[in-house]
């Protein structure tokens, strides 16, 4: 879970990092990102590459339960519970990013219009 200090630790490392600071400006629209890609992480590592390590976690699990879900494509009941375990990573990523972005909405009058 990121908090508001987090954010803002984040904001400080972005004034001397172009890869950051436009990371973090792709979170003000991060659902258009999300629809545009078909690979939720190709998404990850191409729009949001300064944060991906803060994911390290939850992109391991979520690989590793996609990949247990099709090797159990013959046992429904156990493909079902792996899609489940992969989407809850998937969640918990997109919450970090709806929090990142809401705390930068909330903290900075005017951070996504800043260039």
């Amino acid at each position: 879970m990121v908090t508001t200090q987090d954010v803002k630790n984040m904001v400080l490392f972005a004034e001397g990092n172009p890869e950051m600071m436009k990371t973090l400006k792709n979170l003000n629209i991060f659902d258009y990102w999300v629809n545009k890609y078909r690979d939720f992480e190709e998404m990850l590592n191409c729009e949001y590459p300064a944060l991906v390590k803060l994911w390290d976690i939850d992109l391991h699990c979520l690989r590793l339960y996609t990949r247990m879900e099709k090797e159990m494509e013959f046992y429904p009941g156990k493909a079902v519970m792996f899609k489940t375990l992969a989407e809850a990573h998937k969640g918990s990523i997109l919450k970090d990013m709806e929090t990142i972005s809401e705390v930068l909405h909330m903290e900075y009058d005017d951070f996504f219009g800043l260039e």
